[in-house]
């Protein structure tokens, strides 16, 4: 009868220990579903063009070495993808311009956002003085390049990316000192420079101190932006010809654009 009892109540707490255990298996369950639907997830699509699929071309997760290439009819898959946080999937090849599209931060939503189609925009061949630069979501310039180009702010710091700020390339081209003092315009006999006059004040060289009526062709390098003009004719443009020939025909010589004075994207 002993023996009965003591089954009976290793029996019973065995039951409660069960029913204990039910929940805890429920909760891990759950967990374990969460975690799955925030985990990695597979994004499929196709990479076109105006006439039709891109082979070749590098899609990515944007920012991160996730990145595959499109086959022959244009399709793509991208593995692994973490599905934390909104993403940005963007295309390239050569010829075109990088194109980009933003999935959803929910990560139950985006495992549905498959089947993504990247438009693809070929560069232009010619001039194109039209031209704008690319600008995204609102944010122009060099700060929209940033999106993919991880070393933008690195550019936007050093002498390329401030070369319309920078004191040093406009003090040289407007041929002035760094608090604004120009020197006396340069003097020429038979189009050879003439010696300075050692008395006058003397605050550095400068091309607009030579070539006072021609911007030359400085901002077309060094201030790209603002080089956006018709160029029906390099003659201006490139500030090859002298002052002369622009005073004779000034209809023929378009002014080039100068790299003084600029504002907004072009600065």
């Amino acid at each position: 009868m002993i023996h009965f009892i003591r089954a009976n109540l290793r029996l019973a707490r065995h039951q409660r220990s069960i029913r204990r255990a039910i929940p805890l298996a429920v909760i891990l369950l759950l967990i374990v579903g969460a975690a799955a639907a925030d985990g990695p997830v597979t994004l499929t699509g196709t990479v076109t063009d105006a006439n039709g699929p891109v082979a070749g071309a590098v899609v990515r997760i944007a920012l991160t070495d996730n990145a595959t290439t499109s086959a022959a009819d244009g399709a793509f898959r991208l593995a692994d993808v973490q599905a934390t946080g909104p993403l940005t999937v963007t295309a390239w090849a050569e010829g075109y311009y990088i194109s980009a599209v933003k999935l959803a931060a929910d990560a139950q939503e985006r495992t549905g956002q498959r089947g993504l189609n990247i438009v693809l925009e070929r560069h232009f061949i010619g001039d194109n003085p039209k031209y704008d630069w690319v600008s995204r979501d609102g944010v122009a310039g060099s700060a929209a390049c940033g999106e993919c180009h991880t070393q933008n702010p690195e550019w936007e710091a050093d002498a390329h990316g401030q070369s319309a700020v920078n004191p040093r390339f406009l003090s040289l081209y407007a041929g002035t000192d760094l608090q604004g003092n120009q020197s006396a315009r340069t003097k020429f006999d038979l189009g050879v420079p003439v010696e300075r006059d050692p008395e006058e004040p003397y605050h550095g060289p400068g091309y607009r101190l030579d070539y006072p009526d021609r911007n030359g062709n400085c901002a077309a390098c060094h201030t790209p932006l603002a080089a956006k003009i018709p160029n029906d004719t390099n003659c201006g443009w490139s500030g090859c010809h002298t002052s002369v020939t622009a005073e004779r025909v000034p209809n023929l010589v378009p002014p080039a654009p100068s790299p003084l004075n600029l504002t907004g994207v072009a600065a």
